[in-house]
């Protein structure tokens, strides 16, 4: 059944299949005998709603193939890296730069000299974000390569230059290159 070193949220989520649906009719039959019939249909009715948007999440994550994680590793995904806190610091910098060399707090040879300062720092930066994206960028090239070694682009059909194209307004003749 479940293994022994699984995580303890997991196992919750792998209970609570069973479990929410009968704590849903209960809470429904509760609220019913307090508050009427409406909230106990209103009950029943959020419970369902629930539980299809959770069956519905549940299979696009099989279909996606997409692998559990636990929630360390889900708030680092979420979490920007060390490259892009940097970045967002420096664009924020030139922003507060131009806004006080507008308000005249800073002179017009500070504001080149520092300008060019946080410029040049935020290009080897992205030359060094631009690095670090390279093998994945890789990857997505020799995808791309493949599958267009799969669907050539002669498979793809032709346009009918009598139809109306996605750029033409219905109407208008097709435009003609001479």
């Amino acid at each position: 059944m479940a293994d022994t070193k699984e995580n303890p949220l997991d196992l919750i989520l792998e209970r609570s299949s069973i479990l929410a649906p009968a704590a849903v009719f209960l809470g429904a039959a509760a609220l019913g005998a307090f508050r009427g019939p409406g909230a106990a249909v209103l009950a029943l009715a959020g419970g369902t709603l629930l539980g299809a948007v959770a069956g519905l999440w549940g299979s696009l994550r099989i279909l996606a193939g997409d692998a559990p994680i636990s929630l360390h590793e889900a708030i680092d995904l979420g979490a920007p890296s060390e490259l892009q806190e940097r970045k967002q610091k420096i664009l924020l910098a030139l922003k507060d730069l131009q806004r006080e060399h507008s308000l005249g707090k800073i002179s017009d040879e500070d504001f080149k000299e520092l300008s060019a300062r946080y410029r040049a720092e935020a290009k080897q930066l992205l030359r060094d974000m631009d690095e670090d994206l390279a093998p994945a960028r890789q990857k997505a090239e020799a995808l791309l390569a493949a599958r267009l070694q799969v669907a050539p682009a002669s498979a793809l059909p032709e346009a009918d230059p009598s139809s109306p194209s996605e750029d033409q307004p219905d109407g208008d003749p097709p435009r003609r290159e001479p």
